[in-house]
């Protein structure tokens, strides 16, 4: 880091991930683009992850390490942004890793084109099975084209968004809701592109998401109706133009299907809180590309609907945690 602020805070809030954390810390400190912090948001783990972060900051001074009770992954990434110091920031999953060239290709990118975040794509990681590329754009440079983009079409995400650290300070300052255990990143980008920003989309893979790596992590935990009736409740409070509609409808849609496969509620109180969603104008498409068996479920063939959607996941969820444990 130079005598001066760095250029770019990164943050990785950590729980539990001492398999995989030095994997994600060394992907970063080796990094062709020197002019960064790194700030470790240690959140209450009951492994080694807190002194592994400790034995980082005490060998490098760009990095600083932070310890702090449990909280959720929501505190953890609100604890870095409240003590960035950069020009621009970035989140990373303490799961994940990088290309070394990541933070250069897009700090590059977003002073040449003025922009206020820079969005890259995704590299799936599957273990020894082929990785995936997962295209994240193009994204519409205006604010609400962004927003329905990533609403409807990408990753709500954070980890492969460098974004303008002021953004989250001005005009008013952004916070993370604390409680919500996901999707909590697509809140506060919802939050950030609620003002008018700059998107600008950088057409290469250079974050490398690692499935099923880490079960305790904090970003991946299960994602309860619960949770999600609560993220959509936030999002629609945001989002609440004509221009948004379709979004609301998206996210509805969605909190629907995630009823659905819970089955907390009943037949009959899903489909006095949902019957509706089958009238909005995309849900056609949406069925049949996002939402199976939804449309059916809403049409009166709910119990038929629920088998066939969740005994089918069921057996793939069970078969693919043991193909994934024989070949690890």
């Amino acid at each position: 880091m130079s005598e001066m602020l760095p250029k770019i805070s990164v943050i990785v809030p950590i729980y539990n991930s001492e398999k995989y954390l030095c994997k994600c810390i060394d992907s970063v400190l080796d990094q062709t683009f020197k002019d960064f912090e790194l700030l470790l948001i240690d959140d209450g783990s009951t492994d080694l992850s807190g002194e592994i972060c400790d034995e980082y900051a005490r060998k490098d001074k760009r990095v600083r390490s932070f310890h702090k009770q449990n909280g959720g992954v929501a505190s953890a990434r609100q604890m870095g942004i409240d003590n960035m110091l950069g020009e621009y920031c970035i989140q990373f999953d303490s799961d994940d890793w990088v290309d070394r060239n990541m933070l250069e290709k897009m700090f590059v990118l977003a002073k040449e084109s003025l922009a206020d975040i820079v969005v890259c794509d995704i590299i799936l990681d599957r273990g020894k099975l082929k990785p995936i590329i997962s295209k994240q754009g193009p994204v519409p440079e205006d604010s609400v084209g962004a927003i329905k983009d990533i609403i409807l079409n990408h990753m709500g995400g954070l980890p492969n968004k460098l974004i303008r650290a002021c953004c989250y300070r001005k005009p008013c300052p952004i916070a993370f809701d604390i409680g919500i255990v996901s999707r909590e990143d697509l809140i506060v980008l919802c939050k950030i592109l609620s003002f008018p920003r700059k998107v600008v989309y950088l057409p290469e893979a250079l974050y490398h998401y690692c499935i099923n790596a880490n079960l305790n992590s904090l970003t991946h935990n299960i994602h309860s109706l619960q949770n999600d009736i609560m993220v959509n409740n936030v999002i629609v409070t945001i989002l609440k133009g004509d221009e948004y509609k379709e979004c609301r409808e998206f996210l509805e849609s969605h909190e629907a299907f995630a009823s659905l496969l819970d089955g907390a509620m009943g037949k009959w109180e899903f489909m006095r809180k949902y019957t509706h969603v089958k009238d909005y104008d995309h849900f056609a498409e949406w069925s049949r590309s996002r939402f199976p068996h939804l449309a059916a479920a809403l049409n009166g063939r709910y119990y038929r609907s629920r088998f066939l959607l969740i005994v089918p996941s069921r057996i793939k969820a069970i078969l693919k945690r043991f193909f994934y444990n024989l070949i690890s």
